[in-house]
């Protein structure tokens, strides 16, 4: 069994209007979408109508659909409103990622800033997301694929059909409720560090 292949879909006009018209086009087996601004804070509610015609038609058409979390996100960040905003920001994403019917959110963690040790932002992206990881109660709550830098790690009610084990260089997540499973990489990303602060 191969994995599906498919791309981003523009959303403006609609998710399942203009979002799966341009799936359909490129004959998609999966999506991914922004279910708000990707370079902003703003956590829109979404149109019901076209969650549910999006839920609705992938569904049927047996297309994988995915969220993007903002790219504004960083819980390693040394500011505070910065962190705090991205908790906000992910709890956003995976609420609606549920909603729309998504298998799962992307997001990608963020980096230690200023000048903190990348341990000590490790341990903050810790403390605030875990949280948010309790808070998937439901069967259908989506996937959660955290970038961790080195590592990706998937979350969810649900396992992945490719999932494995947990592996010992996680131990940040070891013990939290169901987890699906890791992946490395394969590349260091070098020393941590970034503009997202």
């Amino acid at each position: 069994m191969r994995n599906p292949v498919g791309g981003h879909v523009p959303v403006a006009g609609g998710l399942a209007t203009t979002g799966l018209a341009y799936a359909r086009e490129l004959g998609a087996e999966a999506v991914q979408v922004f279910v708000a601004n990707p370079r902003g804070w703003a956590t829109p509610r979404g149109n019901p109508a076209q969650d549910e015609k999006f839920r609705t038609e992938c569904a049927a058409e047996s297309l994988s659909a995915w969220v993007h979390a903002p790219y504004l996100i960083n819980f390693g960040s040394h500011t505070e409103a910065t962190a705090e905003q991205s908790v906000l920001s992910l709890r956003h994403s995976l609420r609606r990622a549920r909603e729309i019917g998504a298998l799962g959110v992307v997001v990608h963690t963020g980096s230690a800033t200023g000048g903190r040790r990348r341990e000590v932002a490790l341990a903050q992206v810790r403390e605030r997301l875990l949280p948010l990881l309790d808070e998937l109660t439901h069967d259908d709550d989506p996937f959660l694929l955290a970038d961790l830098g080195l590592r990706s790690v998937l979350r969810g009610a649900r396992r992945p059909p490719q999932a494995g084990r947990l592996p010992g260089h996680l131990p940040h997540l070891r013990g939290r409720a169901r987890p699906g499973g890791s992946r490395r990489s394969g590349a260091d990303p070098g020393p941590a560090g970034g503009d997202r602060g």
